[in-house]
């Protein structure tokens, strides 16, 4: 379902495969320079390790609740919010509820739209 030409795609199909895979991420599609991921990794008290990414990141909380680190700082989120987070900061899930699920946009080029490097 990450081939180029899906435009679009029916959330339940990506939560079965989900559900099938045991992974905390799926592809939903990507286009150029935009990919997106459905992430719902299930039952954690929190990430084991930062992450870092090339692009820019924009976060779409669907369900359930968070607390997340970004670059240091630590913000709630539930349902309805949204996240950024630019191409090369470190950021993690400190903590996330069992029902946790969010689209993520990863968009832009390598380095993010400001071309620094945090």
């Amino acid at each position: 379902m990450s081939d180029e030409r899906d435009w679009h795609v029916a959330a339940e199909v990506l939560r079965t495969r989900l559900l099938a895979a045991g992974e905390g991420g799926v592809s939903a599609m990507t286009q150029g320079a935009m990919g997106l991921v459905l992430y719902a990794p299930g039952p954690t008290s929190a990430d084991e390790h930062d992450d870092v990414h090339l692009q820019d990141e924009l976060y779409l909380v669907t369900r359930g609740s968070s607390r997340f680190d970004r670059g240091g700082e630590e913000r709630e989120m539930k349902a309805g919010d949204a996240l950024f987070v630019p191409a090369g900061m470190r950021h993690r899930f400190a903590w996330r509820s069992e029902d946790f699920e969010s689209w993520i946009i990863f968009y832009g080029p390598i380095g993010g739209e400001s071309g620094e490097e945090r």
